[in-house]
C-alpha cells in the first residue's frame, strides 16, 4: 500500500512539476535537496565520509562539507530533472538538453560491431539514458531490478523509456546483450558499483569494485567502447558528453586485459569527478567491497602508549588479513598547546563532541598546536587506535570526522564507553559486574612481544653486545623504572637488589642484563652504574638517558633466561610477562593519601601475582625466589591476551 501511494504522489508530484517554468521547477529542486541536507543526517555523513576519504589531503572540512551540501542541492535537481523526462522528445532535445561528441559515436558505429556507452553514477545519469536514446540509432540501457519493490522499479523505467530506449534486465543472461552488439546497436552500462563479485581497482587512492560485464562483452565482441558523462550547463540544463572511442589494451590475458581497460576506464572517471566533485553519488558505500583499509594511531607522544596501540594495530591488521583486506597503519602525533590545554579539552570534548557535525571540528585549534591540527584533518582511516585517556576525545571526534571504527585501550577518561566500538581495558579497571558488549578486559596490556618479535630484538642487541652471546652462562634481564605522580623508586631499594642479584648472580654462574627507563631518576643512575660498571656479573648495562636504544628491553626480553622487573610500569610488566620468561616483580614506593587506598599499579600486580603469571615479592627477597625458580621449584603461566583481543576485534568487524 505504501508503494502505491508513493508512486501515486511521484506521478502527481512529477504532473505539477511539468507545468511549472524550468526555472521554478529547478528552484524547487534546490529547496528539495537543501532540505535533505538539513534533516538527514545519516545521508549526510554518507556522503562526506565519502568525500573525505577521497580528498582529505586537498580540502579542509568546510571545503568537504560545502561539497556535501552542493550535492545534496544538485542531487534535488535531478529528481526534478528526472520528473521532466517526458517532456523531452527529439524534436525539442536541443532546447532542453545539449549533447556533445555524437561524431564519436557515429565513428564508433561505422565499424559494424556494435557500441557499448560506459557511464558512472555522476551528474544525471538517469538523463544520460534517456539522451542516448535521442541520439537517432538503437539504445539499451541495463538496468538494476528491485525486487522489493516492483510497482516503484516499474513506474522508473516507465520514465525511463519514454525516448525509445529498451531496457535490459541484468538478470536476462548474456544472450540479449550479444544480440545487442551484433545487431550494431548501442547500450548503456553503469560500471563503478561491482559489489562482491566486481573487480577492485584503484579509486581515488583505494581500491573499489569496479562491474566488468561490459568490459567482457567488449573485449569477447570486439565491440566499441566510449565514455560518457552528463554536466550540468550554467543555463540549468544539462549536456551528454560522449568521449573518443577507447582504444583498448587486448594482450590476449582476458582477467589482465579487463583489470588494465578498467584502470584506464576510472582514470578518465577520476577525471571528470574532479572537475565536478560534488555531482558523483556519494551517498552509496564507494569503499564497501574494498581490499584495503587504513588504520591510523593517535599517539600522545608515550612510548607505552605507542607500543600498546601498535600491538592493537597488528593484531588487527591479522584479523583484516584473514579476511583479505591488506591494511595500512600509520601513525598521527598529536600535541595540545599545554598541559592545560589538554585538561580543559578532557573536559569539553565529552561535554560538546555529540553535538558536533562532520566537518565542524575547527574548535580543535583551541587546544592543539597548528601542525597537530593539519595533520589530524588530513587523516582518512576505517579504524582509529589510540591509547590513553588523554587521546580518548581525538580518537572520539576523528572517529565522527571519518565515520571509521574507534578502539580506545585504557580508560577514556570522562567518556562513555559506549561511545567507542572497542575498548581494551586491563584487568584492574574492572570495578564492577556491569558488562559492555564493546569492552574486552585483558590480564596485562596491550603489546609487541611474539617469539619473532624476540629472536629479531636479541639478535639486534647481540650485534651491538656481542659479548652477550658469546657468554654462555645464564642470563637475568633487570629492567628499572622510574619515578611517577604517586610511586618512586627508592635508593635503599636499589642497593638491596644489586645485593640480591649480584649474590644470586655469583653462586648460580650467571650474568646480569640491565637497562633502565627514561623515568629512572638520576640518584638510581649513579647506583647503578657504580655497583655495575666493572662488575664481571654485568654482562650488559644501558642508562636509558644516556644511550638508550630501540631493541635494548626486547633484546634483554629475548636474550635473558630470569627476568626481574620493577613494578611502576604496567607495559613493562606486560612485555615482561608476554616473553614467557620467568618474572619476578618488586614494587616501587608509593606516595600514600590520606585514605591509604592501593593504586592501580600495586592492584595490578597483585592479581597477576594471585593468577600465577608472576611472583611478587620484596627486593630483600628476590634472591630466594629466583633460586626457587631456577631449582624449577616454583613455576607461573605464560600470558597471553591476543585471543581475547582478537575477538573484540572481529565482534567489532
Amino acid at each position: 500500500m505504501l508503494e502505491s501511494i508513493l508512486c501515486l504522489f511521484i506521478r502527481v508530484f512529477s504532473a505539477f512539476i511539468r507545468c511549472l517554468p524550468f526555472s521554478i521547477a529547478l528552484f524547487i529542486g534546490r529547496m528539495l535537496g537543501s532540505l535533505a541536507f538539513i534533516f538527514n543526517p545519516k545521508l549526510r555523513r554518507k556522503c562526506y565520509y565519502n568525500l573525505k576519504q577521497a580528498f582529505a589531503e586537498t580540502k579542509s572540512p568546510e571545503e568537504l562539507r560545502r561539497m556535501v551540501k552542493q550535492f545534496f542541492i544538485q542531487f534535488g535537481q535531478n529528481i526534478i530533472d528526472f520528473m521532466r523526462l517526458p517532456l523531452l522528445t527529439k524534436e525539442n532535445r536541443d532546447q532542453l538538453a545539449a549533447v556533445e561528441g555524437i561524431e564519436y559515436a557515429c565513428s564508433a558505429l561505422a565499424k559494424g560491431k556494435g557500441l557499448i556507452f560506459f557511464a558512472m553514477h555522476f551528474g544525471n545519469w538517469e538523463m544520460a539514458s534517456v539522451l542516448g536514446g535521442l541520439l537517432g540509432f538503437p539504445y539499451k540501457i541495463m538496468v538494476n531490478p528491485h525486487p522489493r519493490f516492483p510497482k516503484l522499479d516499474a513506474l522508473l523505467n516507465e520514465y525511463r523509456l519514454r525516448s525509445g530506449s529498451v531496457a535490459l534486465s541484468t538478470g536476462m543472461g548474456p544472450r540479449e546483450f550479444i544480440k545487442v552488439l551484433k545487431n550494431n546497436e548501442t547500450m548503456g552500462i553503469v560500471i563503478d558499483q561491482g559489489g562482491k563479485d566486481g573487480v577492485r581497482v584503484p579509486f581515488f587512492g583505494r581500491t573499489a569494485s569496479m562491474s566488468i560485464g561490459g568490459l567482457r562483452l567488449a573485449l569477447k565482441y570486439d565491440a566499441s567502447v566510449c565514455q560518457v558523462s552528463t554536466f550540468r550547463m550554467p543555463n540549468g540544463r544539462n549536456c551528454l558528453k560522449i568521449m573518443p572511442e577507447m582504444k583498448l589494451i587486448k594482450t590476449g590475458d582476458i582477467d589482465n586485459d579487463i583489470r588494465m581497460n578498467l584502470i584506464e576506464c576510472i582514470k578518465v572517471m577520476e577525471q571528470e569527478i574532479l572537475e565536478y566533485p560534488h555531482t558523483y553519488l556519494w551517498t552509496y558505500k564507494v569503499w564497501k567491497h574494498s581490499d584495503q583499509a587504513n588504520i591510523v594511531i593517535v599517539s600522545d607522544g608515550k612510548a607505552g602508549h605507542e607500543r600498546q596501540s601498535q600491538a592493537v594495530a597488528k593484531i588487527l591488521q591479522g584479523v583484516l588479513k584473514n579476511r583479505k583486506i591488506e591494511a595500512a597503519v600509520e601513525k598521527c602525533l598529536v600535541e595540545y598547546k599545554s598541559v592545560t590545554h589538554a585538561q580543559i579539552a578532557s573536559i569539553v570534548l565529552p561535554a560538546v563532541s555529540r553535538f558536533l557535525k562532520e566537518g565542524h571540528l575547527t574548535f580543535l585549534k583551541i587546544f592543539l598546536t597548528k601542525k597537530s591540527y593539519a595533520d589530524l584533518m588530513k587523516i582518512k582511516c576505517d579504524y582509529v587506535i589510540s591509547c590513553g585517556s588523554s587521546m580518548a576525545g581525538i580518537n572520539y571526534v576523528l572517529g565522527e570526522e571519518t565515520g571509521s571504527k574507534r578502539i580506545v585501550i585504557q580508560k577514556p577518561g570522562n567518556f562513555s564507553y559506549k561511545r567507542f566500538s572497542a575498548l581494551i581495558l586491563p584487568q584492574h579497571d574492572k570495578k564492577n559486574d556491569k558488562e559492555y558488549q564493546n569492552v574486552i578486559f585483558t590480564k596485562g596490556s596491550p603489546n609487541l612481544i611474539t617469539p619473532e618479535y624476540l629472536k629479531d630484538m636479541g639478535h639486534k642487541l647481540v650485534q651491538r653486545y656481542p659479548m652477550v652471546k658469546k657468554d654462555s652462562h645464564l642470563k637475568i634481564g633487570v629492567l628499572i623504572g622510574g619515578d611517577a605522580k604517586n610511586m618512586f623508586i627508592a635508593k635503599e631499594q636499589i642497593r638491596v637488589l644489586m645485593h640480591q642479584l649480584k649474590a644470586f648472580a655469583a653462586e648460580f654462574s650467571m650474568r646480569l642484563l640491565v637497562t633502565t627507563s627514561r623515568r629512572t631518576s638520576v640518584e638510581v643512575e649513579h647506583i647503578l652504574t657504580k655497583e655495575l660498571s666493572n662488575d664481571p656479573l654485568c654482562a650488559m648495562l644501558v642508562i636509558a638517558n644516556r644511550n638508550n636504544f630501540a631493541e635494548a628491553v626486547g633484546g634483554i626480553l629475548g636474550e635473558s633466561d630470569f627476568l626481574v622487573v620493577s613494578g611502576d610500569s604496567i607495559s613493562m610488566v606486560s612485555e615482561a610477562l608476554s616473553s614467557g620468561k620467568p618474572t619476578v616483580v618488586f614494587k616501587p614506593e608509593f606516595r600514600r593519601t590520606i585514605l591509604k587506598q592501593k593504586f592501580k599499579h600495586e592492584i595490578f600486580v597483585d592479581q597477576l601475582n594471585d593468577q600465577g603469571f608472576v611472583f611478587v615479592t620484596e627486593e630483600k627477597n628476590i634472591g630466594e625466589v629466583l633460586g626457587q625458580m631456577a631449582k624449577k621449584k616454583i613455576q607461573a603461566r605464560v600470558m597471553d591476551d591476543e585471543v581475547n583481543i582478537i575477538k573484540a576485534l572481529e565482534r567489532i568487524l
